[in-house]
């Protein structure tokens, strides 16, 4: 039974409510992506020369953020002398290209919007995804690769330079073989 308590202007009984409050649920974020590999995205300005135009239509047409990525770091990442030139050598020479995420990805991650990359990828300590796919040549002939970063309420893909320490929030991120 419910206690009585003073109501208003103290002369009218009210009940205590028992109603417990909701706790607060985490919303939820679709982490499946929808892609279209048979068009080639179109490339911000300052990607002039892709290296890998081979690479531009692979890989999966759907998958799960969330059960299909395998996230790692690369021997001497983070040493402060590791560049991304070395990783992305280390990725061409051991043949690890074709599995990594391109711009068409990047897009598709872009499109799903900043809440879904902080889930997928800030949780696991990568404030960066490199899109490895589409290393390509600049407007200056160095090589650079695009990135998906978060920038406030947005993920952007801007121009990675390769020449720049690779740290530790810049983990490889590749397709679950």
């Amino acid at each position: 039974m419910a206690e009585a308590d003073e109501g208003p202007g103290g002369d009218v009984p009210a009940k205590k409510s028992k109603i417990k409050e909701a706790a607060p649920q985490e919303e939820k974020i679709d982490s499946v992506l929808h892609l279209d590999r048979t068009v080639a995205p179109a490339h911000p300005e300052w990607m002039k020369t892709p290296l890998h135009p081979e690479l531009e239509l692979t890989g999966p047409a759907e998958y799960d953020l969330k059960s299909s990525m395998d996230m790692s770091f690369l021997p001497g990442q983070g040493d402060g002398k590791f560049t991304g030139l070395d990783a992305y050598e280390h990725l061409k020479t051991n043949n690890l290209l074709d599995g990594c995420l391109g711009l068409a990805d990047g897009l598709a991650i872009q499109e799903r919007g900043v809440k879904a990359f902080s889930k997928f990828f800030e949780a696991k300590d990568s404030a960066v995804v490199a899109l490895w796919k589409s290393v390509f040549t600049d407007e200056d002939g160095k090589p650079s690769v695009p990135l998906a970063i978060p920038v406030l309420s947005k993920v952007a893909i801007v121009k990675g330079d390769l020449s720049i320490p690779w740290t530790k929030n810049r983990p490889l991120v590749r397709f679950k073989a």
